[in-house]
């Protein structure tokens, strides 16, 4: 309620406050670890199917690769245990990672994805140019049009596959492509004919 008193439209809310609110931890190290633990138990993440072998196309082909999320401080050490590497390592440029946690903001914000257009254009890339692959159609494919980006909605996963009532939202909204499995972004990409 404070931050979007202070105009945030959606503020992201830090997991390890909250426990440290609940469980009265004071020491950041064990809180840490309760809160990563804690989410690993409740909800627990694996990798898509094809990840690494996608991701390793689209670095042999220069593609620049950035993510754009709703985040938690243990994200990226999760990220580099499903990818068996850092981050980087995997190509994910630095300046192109927008996660949630480190701005207070979260999506369906435009903030992030306009944070991501800006830094975009610095490589003289537009939004136009930029294809942004999401599993939620209110949190994620909605805010990236709206930032002028192209979208795919991921459809490979029943668990986090997310609809949107467009009726709430006044919008029609529809991704440029539905994929049902990462590989496929190599149509989206035109190495083969797309489509949609």
């Amino acid at each position: 309620k404070k931050l979007k008193k202070q105009g945030i439209d959606f503020p992201e809310v830090k997991y390890e406050d909250i426990w440290k609110t609940v469980t009265n931890i004071r020491d950041e190290n064990t809180l840490k670890t309760f809160t990563t633990e804690y989410e690993m138990i409740v909800n627990p993440v694996y990798s898509m199917p094809h990840v690494s072998e996608i991701i390793s196309y689209l670095n042999k082909k220069n593609i620049f690769l950035g993510i754009i999320s709703n985040a938690q401080f243990f994200t990226p050490l999760i990220l580099e245990v499903l990818l068996d590497r850092d981050i980087e390592i995997s190509g994910f440029k630095n300046d192109m990672i927008f996660l949630s946690y480190k701005w207070n903001r979260a999506k369906p914000s435009q903030f992030l994805f306009q944070k991501a257009a800006e830094a975009l254009n610095k490589y003289g890339i537009k939004p136009g140019e930029t294809l942004y692959v999401g599993n939620d159609m209110c949190s994620d494919i909605m805010p990236a049009q709206k930032a002028g980006f192209k979208t795919a909605l991921f459809a490979g996963d029943k668990r986090s596959l997310r609809s949107c009532d467009n009726n709430k939202n006044d919008l029609r909204i529809e991704p440029d492509y539905i994929l049902t499995d990462l590989d496929e972004l190599k149509i989206c990409i035109g190495e083969k004919p797309c489509t949609q």
